[in-house]
């Protein structure tokens, strides 16, 4: 989203009215179906559980535009504040049953014009690197989603995670060097 863009953003919901409800809407439809993803990460929210963390993290982020500084790129900052209100929840509701993703889900984020997706969403092997994602601990799962769905840069999932650019490097490059292991097929099929 161009700078432009985002400022338009925070500047109708700071405005009130017709425009925030607009500015909402623009929110809420863009990142909507992605956080409830990566809400998924959190196992302890659940099916529902995480539809109701999205929504909440999307007002939170909303009523926090304020507070945004539109010359950032935007994405990390609403996972950011989707992470904090997820932790939060996710504290909350320890009892509930995990839920790993749903069949395609992981698919509804993936952009279609990138050709290694494309190859990826083809076959089987898509499905059992998809299977073992969802099979991490919840710490790598989130990263996983952050990095190579989501593919924001070291320093900006480091500011959504709380952790140094650096730790964030390592950690993709060691998630990445486990799942090529278990998956040579798919360095060739690059």
């Amino acid at each position: 989203m161009p700078e432009s863009e985002r400022r338009a953003l925070r500047d109708a919901a700071l405005a009130g009215g017709d425009a925030a409800r607009t500015a909402f809407g623009s929110l809420w439809e863009r990142f909507r179906a992605r956080l409830v993803v990566y809400a998924r990460s959190w196992k302890t929210l659940g099916g529902a559980g995480s539809e109701d963390a999205v929504s909440e993290a999307l007002i939170a982020a909303f009523r926090g535009l304020a507070r945004y500084d539109p010359a950032r790129p935007i994405e990390p900052w609403v996972y950011a504040v989707a992470s904090r209100r997820f932790a939060d929840l996710a504290r909350e509701a320890k009892r509930r049953p995990a839920r790993a993703f749903a069949e395609g889900e992981l698919d509804s984020i993936a952009d279609p014009s990138r050709a290694h997706d494309e190859l990826l969403v083809r076959g089987e092997l898509a499905d059992r690197v998809r299977a073992a994602i969802a099979d991490l601990p919840e710490a790598e799962r989130r990263l996983a989603v952050l990095a190579f769905y989501e593919e924001l840069s070291s320093a900006d999932i480091g500011r959504v995670l709380a952790m140094p650019p650096g730790t964030v490097r390592w950690r993709i490059s060691v998630l990445r060097r486990r799942l090529e292991a278990a998956f040579p097929e798919a360095v060739h099929a690059y």
